[in-house]
């Protein structure tokens, strides 16, 4: 099955990285994107919204780019360029802590993690029931009535490049799109573009992406990538209601992806037509894994319940609140465990492509383990800005992805390259072929277990008994990298951090 396929061509004449790792959630990785700092140290130690007590006022936790960072855009637009952001920012409320605190010229900005895709503004929880929007720092009290954010965060994205750009200067966006977050909805148009195309179940189009991506080389032959963790019901298992529901949120989702398509398609088609397409790199990712976890009472209470439309014809449409479920997650992660809001591979790796000039093998598959935190330096790199010196420099270890994109070197960071995380409890840590990793939550044991992803990806055979050496040597690492960042642990469950089991 395939989405129109702009996205799929960037990907033909750029490079697509096979193990690209993230936080295991949206804000975390978005304030390491933009500070190159990890997100312990950025100010998003965790999700703010589901903070512990024991975490509240620290440093590293104040849900916010804190003090000890120089963002990404101040960086660039110093050294020349214009600077724009455009969709979710999910890194503080306030004009202070909006992109237009944040060193952007021009920014039209969804302050939360996510909201109604359209006009009506609806939040996500009852804590927060009106989704809120600053505009060049100002809140925005109405949206257009034709709003659907995709398309809306488009329009705005080629009007700063045509209406407020200085001709002599380079520039910097930062589109965000909010889809595929849910809840789940698209105009009407777009309602059916998939209908009927998910009904043979998650299990059969998990391992019909499996098989695809070994046969174009992006995941290795194993034979542990087939195996499905049972986490989920067998599709044969479910009533035929329940398939017919389920099914309809994969062809929402699908449909919500197909529209972030098409409308990159729209942006670089004004840049093709105004002449900056060849002189233009761009960088496609994903913000975390998918998200398996069920959001229909993460606010605590009934609020969702009472508040919108759950009916099977409203499904898709304003007012109603839909999710992706973790069947649909686990096909969409592929031979991965689990999804988002965990620190296994499900949750932490996810799809990047760098496209545009000077790259010396368009169409390859990078297979360097690189992270979100070698994006800042190489963002740095192409746009030739220098970053200020910070007593914070030492804990930069994210490198430019330039050298190896130019073919001047065959990797970014050593082999052993010491990799940590820490979400909600669940942490994990990696060196060479060897993770660590410690599942929080419904879905995990909270034991710590040992794999080998060179043998194991999909993190199925559990080594620690047979590897008490390594097993001592990773915990080390993890110490050290937790001391490094200052975690906090939580001390009590971080309530809806997985939402409810689905």
């Amino acid at each position: 099955l395939c989405f129109s396929d702009l996205i799929d061509n960037l990907a033909r004449r750029g490079a697509r990285f096979t193990n690209f790792y993230v936080s295991p959630n949206c804000a975390p990785t978005r304030s390491m994107l933009l500070s190159g700092l990890d997100h312990h140290v950025s100010g998003h130690g965790t999700m703010l919204e589901h903070i512990a007590p024991n975490q509240r006022s620290k440093p590293g936790y104040e849900g916010n780019l804190n003090e000890r960072v120089t963002p990404l855009a101040e960086v660039v637009k110093e050294a020349g360029y214009n600077t724009y952001m455009v969709g979710k920012w999910h890194l503080g409320l306030t004009e202070e802590t909006s992109p237009a605190g944040n060193g952007f010229e021009k920014s039209f900005a969804l302050l939360m993690g996510g909201g109604s895709h359209f006009s009506d503004k609806m939040g996500l929880t009852s804590k927060f029931p009106d989704a809120l929007y600053r505009e060049d720092g100002v809140l925005v009290e109405k949206l257009p009535d034709s709003f659907y954010s995709t398309e809306f965060y488009t329009d705005e994205a080629i009007s700063y490049l045509s209406n407020h750009r200085d001709p002599e200067k380079p520039f910097f966006m930062y589109l965000s799109y909010t889809a595929p977050h849910w809840p789940l909805q698209v105009p009407d148009h777009a309602l059916d573009l998939y209908r009927g195309d998910y009904d043979q179940g998650y299990e059969a189009l998990r391992g019909l992406r499996i098989k695809n991506a070994v046969q174009l080389g992006i995941l290795p032959v194993s034979p542990t990538i087939s195996v499905l963790p049972r986490v989920v019901p067998q599709w044969d298992s479910l009533t035929d209601e329940q398939r017919r529901v389920q099914s309809r949120r994969m062809e929402i989702y699908a449909s919500m992806i197909d529209l972030v398509d098409r409308n990159v398609g729209r942006l670089l088609d004004y840049l093709k037509r105004s002449g900056e397409l060849d002189n233009t790199v761009v960088v496609v990712m994903s913000d975390n894994g998918a998200e398996g976890n069920s959001r229909f009472r993460i606010g605590g209470d009934d609020w969702v319940e009472q508040t919108f439309d759950h009916s099977y014809e409203a499904m898709g449409r304003a007012g109603s609140y839909v999710y992706l479920g973790p069947g649909w997650a686990q096909a969409s992660t592929g031979p991965f465990r689990l999804w988002k809001a965990h620190t296994t591979e499900g949750g932490i790796r996810a799809p990047l492509v760098v496209a545009g000039p000077g790259l010396t093998s368009p169409g390859i598959i990078e297979k360097n383990v690189v992270t979100v935190l070698d994006l800042y330096p190489t963002i740095l790199d192409l746009a030739h800005a220098r970053l200020r010196p910070s007593p914070d420099d030492h804990l930069r270890t994210g490198r430019s992805l330039m050298p190896l994109l130019r073919g001047r070197s065959d990797r970014v960071h050593e082999i052993d390259n010491v990799l940590g995380w820490e979400i909600f409890g669940g942490r994990a840590v990696r060196s060479g072929d060897w993770k660590l990793t410690r599942v929080a939550g419904p879905n995990g044991s909270d034991e710590w277990e040992l794999f080998n992803l060179h043998l194991d990806p999909g993190e199925t055979d559990d080594l620690s008994d047979s590897e008490p050496e390594r097993l001592a040597h990773m915990l080390q690492l993890w110490d050290s990298y937790a001391q490094t960042n200052g975690v906090i642990l939580p001390e009590s469950k971080v309530h809806g951090a997985w939402g409810d089991v689905d």
